[in-house]
């Protein structure tokens, strides 16, 4: 590889570092849903997969978002304490808990849905234009990078 490559690879490894941090921020920025509290994007996301069906016990929505049982049952417990949602019994397996959206945590699933139409229909506006097939592979590159990604996140000897 020449230092021409080498120097494009650098460039772009460092746009797609200032990217990531960018998108971090607004990740742990609370949003406010005009429902008398401020919600964090995991809370958020918390609630859209139970909302979606992608997570109804603890156990699901630990692998859903792929983190641990201590995880999701913080993040529930503050959903429960704040009116979000409720856990009942299972009517089928009485060992079984099921979570579920009160009334108040659908609006605030609502709300945050309209965010991200919202949200993504900027995107829509700030890529018209383009080629699709430039997207496209804009798409593929990135996929590339993630997996690239992914690989150094699976090495657990972290020795430079």
């Amino acid at each position: 590889m020449s230092d021409e490559e080498f120097i494009r690879v650098a460039n772009l490894r460092g746009k797609i570092a200032k990217l990531a941090n960018e998108y971090t921020k607004i990740d742990r920025m609370p949003f406010d849903t005009g429902l008398g509290d401020l919600l964090y994007p995991s809370e958020l996301n918390m609630l859209e997969a139970i909302a979606s069906g992608k997570g109804k016990t603890v156990t699901e929505l630990c692998e859903y978002f792929g983190i641990t049982k201590g995880a999701v049952s913080q993040t529930v417990t503050k959903l429960i304490t704040r009116g979000y949602v409720r856990k009942e019994k299972s009517t089928k397996n009485y060992k079984e808990v099921w979570i579920d959206l009160t009334d108040k945590g659908g609006l605030a699933c609502e709300r945050h849905e309209e965010f991200h139409r919202r949200m993504d229909a900027s995107m829509v506006r700030l890529v018209e234009g383009i080629d699709p097939m430039e997207l496209e592979k804009f798409g593929q590159m990135l996929d590339i990078v993630i997996r690239h990604i992914d690989s150094y996140n699976q090495i657990t000897d972290r020795h430079i």
